[in-house]
């Protein structure tokens, strides 16, 4: 195939031949995401569908053995959820975000920005030493 010929097809949509290879780039990975999602799906939403249907038994069974309603039950565990979410635990052995939490949060935050950084400037640091610093950082901020 000549380089003219090649081209022509992308002058019609206006495209210059770097922006039609980014656009083909783009609908492959959206192809390959909606794919992997299909995929996903097929294997994880079958055994989804049975826990519910495992906790909704589980719901049942015990709303009619202690004599409460099911609409009074999902109130409670709403309310439970919201608790869990903001970080109250009903055997909480010390406070969530007391100093010592909050000073382990911000010096994991701060040496994974200080490392990156460092890996950026030094040597203009690839992509790949970056993003490895910055997953090494937030599983081991000691590091």
């Amino acid at each position: 195939m000549m380089s003219g010929q090649r081209l022509q097809g992308c002058r019609s949509l206006h495209l210059n031949e770097d922006n039609g290879r980014f656009v083909l780039l783009a609908v492959l990975i959206v192809l390959y995401l909606l794919c992997g999602a299909a995929v996903f799906s097929a294997i994880e939403r079958p055994s989804e569908l049975r826990a519910h249907g495992r906790w909704h038994g589980t719901l049942l069974n015990f709303s009619e053995t202690f004599n409460i309603s099911l609409q009074e039950l999902n109130s409670f565990l709403r309310e439970y959820e919201a608790a869990i979410a903001t970080g109250i635990r009903a055997d909480a052995l010390r406070p969530r975000w007391d100093f010592t939490g909050a000073f382990y949060f911000v010096g994991t935050v701060v040496s994974t920005i200080v490392m990156c950084y460092i890996l950026a400037v030094r040597d203009f640091g690839n992509g790949g030493d970056i993003l490895h610093a910055c997953q090494e950082q937030h599983t081991h901020p000691w590091l």
